[in-house]
């Protein structure tokens, strides 16, 4: 499970990055929802590896796998959250 503040930084990062008012649903789509494209979404998985200092397996940058706000907060938690969390 996702730690609130950390799941407060993914919705932060991605409010500032297309310019939302409020933190975006769970199930928003990236792209289609949120207007994400191809180049603002590695903008994004980049500004996330910078801020909590992890870097992702290319295998995990599908973009196929990465469709709503639900597959960023599974991505990192992935990353950040300690075995047994």
């Amino acid at each position: 499970m996702l730690k609130e503040g950390i799941k407060e930084e993914i919705d932060a990062a991605i409010e500032e990055a297309v310019f939302l008012e409020k933190a975006p649903d769970k199930n928003a789509l990236l792209k289609h929802d949120l207007g994400f494209d191809s180049l603002s979404l590695v903008e994004l998985i980049a500004g996330f590896e910078e801020r909590f200092v992890i870097q992702f397996d290319e295998s995990d940058l599908d973009p196929q796998n990465l469709e709503t706000v639900d597959d960023i907060y599974q991505l990192i938690t992935r990353y950040v959250e300690e075995p047994g969390e």
